[in-house]
């Protein structure tokens, strides 16, 4: 499988750098990660992929807006929404088309947030919500969007059931526990 450079760093930033830093440390780094996507957004994501790229000898293919973030709520949950600049994935490379942080809050507090990226499959050409949780996370299979390509409402909410469903199983696993 051969994949750009350029396709590489969005990989891993996207798809593992984020999720291990918003899911994995202390508590108070993870915040701080967390508070980085809402107090800076378009930002912190365009300056964490300049900086892969310049790490790895690269020059930023990017201009500071080609990067978006878009801050917005539905049915009482808060989106955070990162829309990557278009890109024309190598034949055997997945694209990710935007990753998202979901998060509910009560009185200005975080309870709960997740992540999840929309990922463009090279091998069928499906288009599906995954959720990513840390290093070891190999990403659970959320909605298919294929079919609901552009329908970006059904998008959110397919996005808020995913994030419902596993607020529920983590609930669940906890009373169990209990």
């Amino acid at each position: 499988m051969k994949i750009t450079e350029y396709e590489r760093i969005r990989y891993e930033l996207f798809e593992y750098l984020f999720p291990v830093l918003l899911f994995t440390g202390e508590e108070e780094e993870k915040i701080e990660t967390f508070r980085c996507f809402i107090d800076y957004g378009v930002d912190y994501v365009h300056d964490s992929f300049e900086e892969l790229c310049l790490m790895d000898g690269f020059v930023y293919p990017y201009l500071d807006n080609d990067f978006e973030v878009n801050y917005f709520e539905r049915g009482g949950i808060n989106y955070v929404q990162i829309i990557l600049p278009e890109n024309v994935p190598s034949e055997s490379a997945n694209n990710i088309l935007r990753a998202y942080i979901l998060y509910s809050k009560k009185n200005d507090t975080i309870l709960e947030y997740k992540y999840f990226v929309i990922v463009k499959f090279a091998e069928n050409g499906q288009i599906s919500i995954i959720n990513k949780e840390g290093k070891d996370s190999p990403g659970l299979l959320g909605h298919e969007l294929t079919e609901h390509t552009g329908d970006m409402e059904y998008e959110y909410w397919a996005l808020a059931n995913d994030y419902a469903m596993l607020m529920v199983q983590k609930y669940r696993k906890e009373n169990k526990e209990k």
